[in-house]
């Protein structure tokens, strides 16, 4: 019984051994995985969001210009710590600026309120007083709407356009979760999306 058992563990061994094929094949330089990914997916959403940023802060940002969002992406272009301060520092001045006209008038309602002040010590609590009184809060009740408006239009846009970049980017996700191979996922939220 022990010599058969030796012989099968001899004859597999030399099957083993023997009936292994070796194969040679060329050597085939693949390109990375990343590179693949980016030449696969399409930016098409991402890029007119892209171009709009460019358009509005390009001049602020002047390295957003020479770059692509392809580029941007793959992170071979670095921006500058002194360019990106430097032009936060001209926003806040454009703004300032684009406001001034706010600014301008607040300036001029104080002028205005400290003249009825000495007004008002020169009539004591006569009528004309309190009705320059009512005129300057009605002044600062308007601006204080009108800055107030200002100020949810700003918001309500800019939630517009977060809001726009996600449903664009919406494709991009879904194909990023298809080629990872989560394909029941991807047809689940493709129904759910866009039906």
């Amino acid at each position: 019984m022990l010599k058969q058992i030796y012989r099968i563990g001899c004859i597999l061994v030399i099957f083993i051994i023997v009936g292994q094929t070796v194969a040679f094949a060329e050597e085939q330089v693949e390109a990375p995985m990343e590179e693949v990914l980016m030449e696969d997916i399409s930016f098409d959403g991402m890029q007119e969001y892209w171009n709009l940023v460019v358009d509005e802060y390009g001049g602020y940002i002047p390295e957003l210009e020479k770059t692509s969002l392809y580029d941007f992406i793959k992170g071979t272009d670095e921006f500058s710590i002194k360019s990106l301060v430097g032009g936060g520092l001209e926003y806040l001045l454009h703004e300032v600026i684009l406001n001034g006209k706010l600014l301008g008038s607040l300036l001029l309602l104080t002028l205005f309120s400290v003249l009825l002040q000495t007004m008002h010590t020169a009539f004591e609590k006569t009528s004309v007083s309190k009705i320059a009184y009512f005129v300057v809060y009605i002044v600062l009740i308007f601006l204080a709407l009108n800055s107030f408006y200002l100020a949810v239009t700003y918001a309500k846009d800019a939630i517009g356009v977060m809001s726009s970049f996600m449903i664009a980017l919406i494709p991009l996700v879904l194909g990023l979760m298809a080629s990872f191979g989560s394909m029941i996922s991807v047809s689940f939220f493709t129904q759910l999306l866009f039906s």
